[in-house]
């Protein structure tokens, strides 16, 4: 009988011991795996925080892009209308002048 009680207190101290082992393992993993989250987060962070500016310097150069282009637009127009005005402004101002005469 003392074998038995001997035998069954061993296993029991066999299986307290697993126990502890498999609690140390769980909480080994479960640190590993904050910290594996918490470095994958901030890696995603990162590459979230780059892509942004990654996008917001080429809408600016776009944006830049554009503007020149509606300011090039804007002189050639200009220079269209300056163009015209210098050459048919006295015809204009006499069809104004005629205009109002005959009012």
């Amino acid at each position: 009988m003392e074998g038995i009680l001997q035998k069954l207190s061993e296993i029991e101290d066999a299986a307290n011991r697993i126990l502890d082992r498999t609690a140390e393992q769980k909480a080994k993993l479960t640190e590993e795996m904050r910290v594996r989250t918490e470095n994958f987060d901030k890696d995603q962070e990162e590459k979230k925080q780059k892509r942004i500016l990654e996008i917001q310097e080429s809408l600016q150069g776009q944006r830049e892009e554009t503007l020149k282009e509606l300011q090039v637009s804007t002189e050639k127009q200009m220079q269209q209308l300056k163009s015209l005005y210098e050459e048919r402004h006295q015809e204009l101002a006499d069809i104004l002048v005629s205009r109002i005469l005959e009012e």
